[in-house]
């Protein structure tokens, strides 16, 4: 019995082509530079809107844009989850009651919230959980993930 596994084995192996070599997927940029070294900002713009279009249920305070830099997503047929950075200028008192606001219309249940130097706000749906972060100096940053 045992020779019998070990020739299985063997002929197993010989299928096996060791000789070639590993070839990673094409890789495609999204990320197109202009001359300085940065992406345009029609670039930039339509990058940001690709994102926010994977998480259409979060809000965005006006004047507030996408860090492209401290931002990313990942979208499938089932779940979708990420990290956005919105840079801006307003009252952390203000954010705080926007996605406290603009959270529940678009249909999310307000787990708990904190309001402090970092003020935080976590919200919940079905199959989701979403944590807001609030920085003094206007920063937000969004993590989206599954619940």
């Amino acid at each position: 019995m045992r020779l019998l596994l070990i020739a299985l084995f063997a002929i197993t192996l010989t299928g096996c082509n060791f000789n070639k070599a590993y070839v990673a997927p094409t890789q495609k940029y999204t990320n197109e530079t202009g001359p300085d070294g940065q992406p345009s900002e029609e670039k930039q713009q339509q990058l940001a809107a690709a994102l926010l279009a994977d998480f259409p249920d979060i809000p965005v305070p006006v004047g507030y844009r996408v860090d492209l830099t401290q931002s990313t997503s990942f979208y499938s047929a089932n779940y979708s989850a990420g990290k956005i950075t919105l840079i801006g200028s307003s009252p952390s008192g203000a954010l705080f009651t926007f996605f406290a606001t603009e959270m529940k219309t678009n249909g999310w249940s307000l787990v708990n919230k904190m309001q402090s130097e970092v003020s935080v706000l976590n919200f919940a749906k079905p199959g989701k959980f979403v944590s807001v972060q609030i920085f003094l100096d206007g920063k937000i940053t969004i993590l989206i993930s599954p619940e």
